[in-house]
Parts: structure tokens; C-alpha cells; sequence
């Protein structure tokens, strides 16, 4: 998947990016510590319990594509802008439809794949749970069934990270293109109705990039969980043929004793806390290639530690311009940074529904600013 680095910048002594240096610390599975992002099970599961559930295949949210903006050639230079880009918003927007039947079809495919692979699974389990002889031929077959239906699941979470790169090359197909648009009004020789288209598509291309974002965000959660699962079933076919082996249930792959369990935090989470009005990260986009997700997931690990249930706003506080359209084009932008950083604490596991998104009114920074708070 395509991202945006940039620089992050934690407040709180204990996390700060200036001169002090992060603990090289690789990803654990899960932020989720409540067990609500898919992660592997509790400790003590029966045999055949799995890692968690097959991957929830919710519907895809309803993406309309609006109309591309009407209106007639102008016979100016930038008319002729006009056309040229209404053609490449139609582009887009088939894209965007395109890729929403997609995601939809890939989740129905991944929830009969998990469903089927589940049967299979549980009908090994319920043989040797009443017992029977060592290497089974009829479980060594149905085992083969499960391990062809569960790189069917695996297979699916291919197709959705290549998916989710799609949509990201469309993210970025779509900010071209509000670019664009923005330049076109800078351009003289302009008549009134050649504005009003312009603003049209203005307004359309929005529309798509939100939906193309909201899209991209639901897949990230996808992935995450399909991945969780994945990893987790993979240990446990493992066991299940070693049981199979020997005649008699044994339990579930030591890979999925319990979900991630934090360590003892500090007593205080410096810099945290929105009702104290300080966030708990701040990321300046000034500078094009410094990557966040390191201090960012140090930073949210550290306020779960703390508190479990904590929940967390993002908001996006774009840079100050001049002009109305400017305005608009930093605000766009700067939204589109925040949905980067949530789609990066999903893929670290922390569930979509445990974040907010929002652009801060009337507020202006020197430059792009994204603000984690902690609820």
C-alpha cells in the first residue's frame, strides 16, 4: 500500500522525537487489548475453537458517484481545461465504482472461503473429541480439505492487498487532479462560466477522494483481520495435525495462547489527555520522506497501557493561505493526511471504530499538522 511519510513530532518527555531516540521495537499482533480487533484467542480455548471468528464481511458502505459536472465548451484556453478534466474525473469516478464492486465481491468470496474452512475444521474436531485411531486416514483427508480451504482464505488477503494498492494509486490519481483543477483558476483568460464548471468538478473530485478514502480505510480494517486470522489458523492447522497424528484432541497451536497482553505502563502518561487540550502525538508534514509509524505506535501502545478502553480523535489542522481556493486545497490535503495515520493505527491493529476523524474549523498552522488526542 502507498504512504505518505512524514515527520511526527510526540509530545511528553518520555516520547519526544527531537533529540531523544524511539526503543527499536518491532509491531506487536494487536493494539486491540479488549479482543475486539481480531486478534488471537484467550488462553485456555478447546481445540478447534480458531484464532477468532472468520473475518467479518460487512457490506461496503453505499459509494454514489455524482454526475461529472455539465456544462457546455466556453471556447477558452481554460474551457478547453475544463473538458480535459471533466474526461479524467469520469476516470476516477469509474474507478471508484469499480473498486466498491470489487471490495464487496472479495468479501463475500473471503466469508464463504472462512465459512467452508471452519467446517472443515470442525469436523476433524468433533472426531477426536470422542476419540479415535492415530493417523485417521478419513481426518488426514478432510485435514487436506482444510489446509486447501484455508490458502483459499490466504489467497484472499492477497487480492486485498492488491486491491488496497489500487485504491491508494487512485487516492493519488485523485489529489492529482484537485491540483490540477485548483491551477486552472489561476489561469487567465477565463470567462464566468468556465469558474463555474471549474468549481463543479472541484466539488466532484472531493466527493470521489472522500469516498475513495473511506474505502481504503474499510479494506485497511479488512486486512488487518484477515491477517490476524490468518496467522493465527496457520498454527492451528499445525496442531491439528499433530492431533490427528496421535488419535486425540491436543488444543489449539501455541501461537494463539491470549491476545497481546501490555506491560505494566508508567504511572502517568505525560502529554496525554484531551481534556487537557494537549495531544498525545502531534505530526508535522514539512518534510516529504520521515516516517511516523514508529513514535506513533510507541505513543498509542504507551495510553493503552494506561487505559485499555482509550479511544482516540485524529484531527487535521491544515496550513494557512491566502486565497479561498488555496484554503480549500490545504484542507483537502490535510484531511487526507489523517485518514494516512488512522489507516496506519488500523494496520497496527487498533479498530476503525475506536478512532474519529475530523478537520479543525477555522484553525490554520505554518504547516499541515495531524493531532492524536486520547478520549
Amino acid at each position: 500500500m502507498i504512504k505518505t511519510r512524514f515527520s511526527a513530532v510526540l509530545l511528553g518527555a518520555a516520547l519526544s522525537l527531537g533529540a531523544c531516540s524511539f526503543t527499536n521495537e518491532a509491531l506487536l499482533p494487536s493494539l486491540g487489548i479488549d479482543g475486539s480487533s481480531g486478534g488471537t484467542p484467550p488462553t485456555g480455548q478447546t481445540q478447534g475453537q480458531t484464532s477468532g471468528q472468520p473475518p467479518a464481511t460487512p457490506a461496503a458502505q453505499g459509494v454514489q458517484t455524482a454526475s461529472v459536472a455539465p456544462g457546455g465548451a466556453t471556447g477558452t484556453f481554460v474551457g478547453q481545461k475544463v473538458v480535459d478534466l471533466r474526461s479524467e474525473l469520469g476516470r476516477l469516478q469509474t474507478g471508484v465504482s469499480i473498486e466498491t464492486d470489487s471490495l464487496q465481491q472479495l468479501r463475500n468470496q473471503s466469508g464463504q472461503n472462512a465459512l467452508a474452512y471452519h467446517q472443515a475444521v470442525a469436523d476433524i474436531v468433533t472426531k477426536l473429541q470422542v476419540g479415535t485411531t492415530p493417523g485417521n486416514p478419513i481426518l488426514t483427508q478432510q485435514w487436506n480439505t482444510a489446509q486447501s480451504q484455508f490458502e483459499a482464505v490466504n489467497s484472499d488477503l492477497d487480492k486485498m492487498n492488491v486491491l488496497a494498492n489500487e485504491m491508494a494509486g487512485n487516492v493519488n490519481f485523485a489529489n492529482y487532479l484537485l491540483d490540477a483543477i485548483h491551477a486552472s483558476f489561476g489561469i487567465s483568460g477565463a470567462v464566468d462560466e468556465d469558474h463555474r464548471q471549474l468549481k463543479q468538478l472541484e466539488v466532484e473530485t472531493q466527493t470521489a477522494t472522500q469516498q475513495l478514502q473511506q474505502l481504503l480505510t474499510e479494506l485497511s480494517g479488512d486486512i488487518a483481520r484477515q491477517s490476524a486470522f490468518v496467522t493465527g489458523e496457520r498454527t492451528n492447522l499445525a496442531a491439528l495435525a499433530v492431533a490427528i497424528n496421535s488419535g486425540q484432541a491436543i488444543g489449539p497451536g501455541l501461537a494463539s495462547r491470549g491476545a497481546f497482553v501490555p506491560p505494566v505502563g508508567p504511572e502517568a502518561l505525560p502529554g496525554s489527555g484531551a481534556s487537557t487540550n494537549r495531544p498525545l502525538v502531534t505530526i508535522r508534514f514539512d518534510t516529504p520522506n520521515v516516517s511516523y509509524d514508529t513514535p506513533l505506535y510507541q505513543a498509542v501502545r504507551a495510553a493503552l497501557d494506561r487505559r485499555p478502553t482509550a479511544t482516540f480523535d485524529l484531527v487535521a489542522l491544515p496550513a494557512g493561505a491566502t486565497s479561498a481556493a488555496d484554503q480549500a486545497s490545504n484542507a483537502s490535503r490535510a484531511r487526507g493526511y489523517a485518514n494516512n495515520v488512522m489507516r496506519s493505527l488500523v494496520s497496527m491493529g487498533l479498530p476503525a471504530e475506536r478512532i474519529s476523524v475530523r478537520t479543525a474549523g477555522g484553525q490554520t498552522s505554518p504547516v499541515d499538522v495531524v493531532l492524536l488526542y486520547v478520549r
